[in-house]
């Protein structure tokens, strides 16, 4: 998965989605104008998709990369499946 310095950024990020998110219930209680609102939604959905991208990255950078290097023919064949079952999956997601 992700090395000691790209789990530590990815946690910082995903803090500041917390944030992001928490920061949308309190307009949301303040009545805040609904347009508002949704421009911070699609803040959140943006930075969600990027830090996806980024756990994607990761597990072809490591997992199917070593897999594709080391693996027998099955377990290639294995870890190409899984990657174009999560392209189909989450590729809309992550391709905004």
């Amino acid at each position: 998965m992700l090395t000691e310095k790209p789990k530590e950024e990815m946690i910082n990020r995903l803090k500041r989605i917390e944030g992001q998110v928490a920061g949308i219930r309190r307009m949301v209680e303040s009545e805040t104008y609904c347009v508002e609102v949704l421009h911070q939604f699609g803040a959140v959905q943006g930075a969600l998709a990027r830090a996806a991208q980024a756990v994607l990255s990761a597990h072809i950078d490591s997992c199917v990369s070593t897999s594709l290097e080391k693996g027998d023919l099955e377990d290639r064949k294995a870890k190409l499946t899984e990657l174009v079952e999560l392209f189909d999956r989450y590729g809309r997601v992550i391709g905004r």
